[in-house]
């Protein structure tokens, strides 16, 4: 599937995916999501294909699910719109390609769970990291549990439930960020980057990738089951609709 918010091209061996919604901080949309998941799909196909970056338009990176996505939540088809954002991440964590994050700007929610799920994560100084599920009327499920494996309890507290917005220097002391670039040279840092971590073996580098990820596959995926019954609930109390009303 392709689509004109996600945006791909191709240069010495790297698939750059480039969130497109400049008008929504590049935030995600039902066949943004789909876009994305393909485009990961077909470069494990595609022998030319080494490794992957995900970016974002400048100046943002991904600010999580677009406005009109949250809106349109229902009973009905909120089941749906988290096994889709499960596939998504999963997506992500079964490439079995080196995949580097762009950071250049916020990272919110959907986006911050994106980056999380990307073997490495350079950013710009401009690199804003926040999960603000709850200030929308989410239940914040996934985002604290793809936290949670990387940073402790403490800190997945101030993302999930104070909602504090990490700068890129405090993001990278904690280990959430790997490294920070000046941000005229963010996507050429990045795509180095997985050039260089495409020179390992890929037989040798997939099976390491895949045990990293049977280590975490128990907690991810009980958060999506536990996100469909958290949503639904969400839904039907109206807290999606009185966040949003309110914004």
């Amino acid at each position: 599937m392709t689509d004109p918010s996600v945006l791909l091209s191709r240069s010495e061996g790297v698939l750059t995916l480039t969130l497109h919604n400049p008008g929504a901080r590049n935030a995600l949309t039902d066949t943004m999501v789909a876009a994305v998941i393909a485009a990961l799909k077909n470069a494990t196909t595609d022998l030319a294909t080494r490794a992957v970056v995900l970016a974002g338009t400048p100046p943002g990176f991904c600010a999580g699910q677009d406005r009109a996505v949250l809106r349109g939540l229902t009973v009905g088809n909120v089941g749906a719109w988290v096994e889709r954002l499960g596939g998504l991440y999963d997506a992500f964590r079964a490439c079995p390609l080196p995949v580097v994050a762009a950071i250049g700007g916020a990272a919110a929610g959907a986006g911050l769970q994106m980056a999380l799920c990307c073997d490495r994560r350079i950013a710009s100084p401009a690199a804003r990291l926040l999960q603000p599920e709850i200030l929308a009327g989410l239940a914040s499920i996934m985002g604290p549990t793809l936290i949670g494996m990387h940073v402790g309890l403490g800190i997945t507290q101030r993302l999930a439930l104070a909602c504090e917005t990490l700068d890129a220097e405090t993001a990278r002391d904690l280990r959430l960020l790997d490294e920070l670039v000046p941000a005229e040279v963010l996507l050429p840092q990045a795509e180095a980057a997985a050039r260089k971590m495409a020179t390992a073996d890929p037989t040798a580098f997939h099976l390491t990738k895949a045990w990293l990820r049977e280590q975490t596959e128990p907690a991810f995926r009980a958060a999506i089951a536990r996100g469909l019954t958290a949503q639904a609930e969400a839904v039907a109390s109206g807290a999606i609709s009185r966040a949003l009303g309110s914004a």
